[in-house]
């Protein structure tokens, strides 16, 4: 239906469909750095998933997984799919919004100058809809009013409470104790191994969208501790705009930050489903840590300081800081406890920038961390090297290597990582919904993925995976490990852009 109400739209106008950059250039030199931002945060809207609300700007997309969660009776819609495929995994999803939250929060003024504010609030309230709902679903009563009691920032309500039309059918707290109820948290929509077997729109899939949760029963501590922390960073996003919705990102957090310290368990073994995709090497105890501090930043309730300094030492979150991403977290918690208390976490600081400065670089400049994703390995780290310059560690050596990542995937190789920016960009990221040509054309007949030119829409503002340890790289739709996409890959990615226009890059 909605490929019909589109060429009715395109045939009513008059005129084609409208594939032009949205992210205006602005001039810059050596690279446009504002509209690089713009087109970093752009890439979410292609992987909004749900039902669009129209401010979304590429035009072939629609809405699409509309029945997700229906297998539990439940409103699973929105969120972000994960990359080149239309899997909602909640680990990285929610690593990707705390992220995109950082880097609003630690250079506001960058995203002011190149206008983009407003575009980066939209895209971090997108993933935390979806998180509340993922996390309130099943406490609907389905029109009936509870009576039970609600305890919010330490005062006892006797009445009920309403969230985004779902009636709370429990207590999200109750005297420091969490209820059963709220902690239960949707981490997955959609099965890898299907929805990878299958090359086509999103808004045309009819395979079964399986939804998985953890809860009491089968916990997952590193799951609910970062989608705790990506709620209690929005909530400092929002808090000046829109306290009302802070407030309710920050109950949230609350709740999935005790769900995670108390019932202590690795997520993929409650959701089976998501082990060969994201499972969490590096265990959860960096999502305890990092999500404890983002909890003291957004309420300054020294029970997250008490709790986040005794995570620090007994899981050691100073010595085990092998680059930063969806997976390890410690090197972004550091940053965290050295901007909060100084000392001993900012020695930690300059003890990881120097390992990481001393990782292998290919010839054009890049640290090379892992094979897979090489880029977004570079520039998450970037993040760390901006971050630590702001703490003073070293900063002039940290800044100009993290602005070395950040120009490396613009150009300064000879030629861009990002679609549709620069000179030579990737044409042909592995990306499913951008292969696909307009319909009624078919995008499951195998020409969208085997042929050889270029993506029918331009993916503008994705990263793609990035080089070999010695600069190789081949723009190839079907090389999943150097030209996929991801929503993790462009988190850090934004920030780094934001810190380079505040640094007079």
């Amino acid at each position: 239906m909605w490929a019909l109400a589109f060429i009715a739209a395109v045939l009513v106008a008059g005129v084609a469909a409208d594939d032009s950059n949205p992210c205006s250039s602005g001039g810059g030199s050596p690279y446009d750095y504002s509209q690089a931002l713009c087109m970093g945060i752009l890439f979410y809207d292609a992987q909004r998933s749900g039902y669009l609300d129209g401010s979304e700007r590429f035009d072939w997309r629609d809405d699409s997984a509309t029945g997700d969660g229906s297998d539990n009776g439940l409103d699973l819609t929105g969120g972000y799919y994960d990359a080149g495929d239309h899997v909602k995994f909640g680990f990285p999803m929610a690593y990707s919004v705390t992220v995109l939250s950082w880097g609003l929060l630690s250079y506001r003024a960058g995203y002011e100058s190149a206008g983009q504010v407003s575009q980066a609030e939209a895209a971090i309230r997108w993933g935390t809809d979806y998180f509340l709902k993922a996390h309130s679903a099943s406490m609907t009563l389905y029109g009936q009013v509870s009576d039970c009691s609600m305890t919010l920032y330490g005062q006892v309500s006797d009445c009920s409470m309403t969230l985004y039309g779902q009636v709370s059918d429990c207590s999200m707290t109750l005297y420091g104790q969490v209820s059963d109820c709220s902690m239960t948290l949707y981490g997955q929509v959609g099965d890898g191994d299907a929805d990878h077997a299958y090359w086509g729109r999103p808004e045309d899939m009819t395979m079964s969208r399986p939804s998985f949760k953890i809860d009491t029963s089968a916990p997952g501590s590193d799951l609910a501790g970062e989608t705790a922390a990506a709620l209690a960073a929005a909530s400092m996003v929002f808090a000046s705009s829109d306290s009302s919705y802070a407030a309710t990102c920050l109950a949230a957090a609350r709740d999935l930050f005790d769900f995670a310290d108390q019932y202590r368990q690795m997520y993929h073994i409650s959701i089976p489903a998501a082990a060969n995709f994201y499972e969490s090497f590096s265990g959860y105890n960096d999502e305890l840590a990092w999500g404890a501090m983002w909890l003291y930043k957004a309420t300054g309730d020294s029970t997250y300081e008490t709790k986040a300094k005794a995570f620090w030492d007994e899981f050691g979150i100073g010595d085990s800081g092998y680059g930063f991403g969806w997976d390890n977290k410690n090197s972004g918690a550091m940053i965290l406890y050295a901007e909060e208390f100084g000392g001993q976490y900012t020695t930690a600081v300059q003890g990881f920038m120097n390992d990481i400065r001393s990782f292998p670089h290919t010839p054009g400049g890049m640290v090379f961390i892992d094979q897979w994703g090489s880029l977004r390995q570079a520039l998450n780290v970037a993040l760390i090297g901006f971050k630590a310059a702001d703490l003073g560690v070293d900063a002039s050596t940290n800044r100009n290597w993290a602005a070395q990542q950040v120009d490396y995937a613009l150009g300064s190789i000879g030629h861009s990582y990002v679609v549709g920016f620069g000179t030579n960009p990737p044409l042909r990221p592995h990306h499913r919904s951008s292969s696909c040509p307009y319909p009624p054309d078919s995008c499951t007949d195998g020409w969208a993925q085997s042929q050889s030119g270029p993506n029918p829409h331009t993916l503008y503002g994705a990263v793609v995976g990035g080089p070999d340890q010695n600069d190789g790289y081949t723009d190839d739709r079907n090389d999943y490990v150097k030209n996929e996409v991801a929503c993790d890959y462009n988190a850090a990615f934004t920030g780094t852009l934001a810190a380079m226009i505040v640094n007079g890059f």
